[in-house]
């Protein structure tokens, strides 16, 4: 119920406020990055709806999608090459963002120094 009354009350500002609808959608599509445990396909899905709103062009659309990514994202897209598609590009962030999730800091318990100093000769267990 309360989300029906959201819905309507969005509407009803949009149509008695086009032009301040618009400017505030403008502000957050030039504003717009991914934000800290946003997916990839969540920030596409954001963005493109508020291009979609404003009448960007996909070339702008992803233009801004790929300068509002995370920069560890955006440094994976450097190694693809030849003509990307929409899906083609989300499906490899996706996939680097899962392995980014997935992968572990390296623990200080699997720590081997490069040489063994008399110190550590001496009290090394085992």
């Amino acid at each position: 119920m309360q989300a029906q009354l959201k819905c309507d009350r969005d509407s009803e500002l949009r149509k008695a406020f086009p032009d301040v609808t618009r400017a505030v959608s403008s502000a957050q599509y030039e504003n717009a990055t991914q934000g800290e445990g946003e997916t990839v396909a969540d920030f596409w899905g954001r963005l493109a709806q508020l291009g979609n709103n404003l009448g960007v062009g996909e070339e702008e659309l992803l233009r801004k999608f790929r300068g509002g990514l995370q920069p560890a994202l955006k440094e994976s897209l450097i190694y693809l090459t030849g003509t990307v598609t929409v899906s083609g590009l989300i499906t490899h962030l996706t996939t680097v963002e899962t392995r980014m999730r997935s992968a572990h800091p390296p623990s200080l318990a699997a720590f081997q120094p490069l040489f063994a100093t008399k110190c550590d000769r001496d009290f090394r267990v085992g």
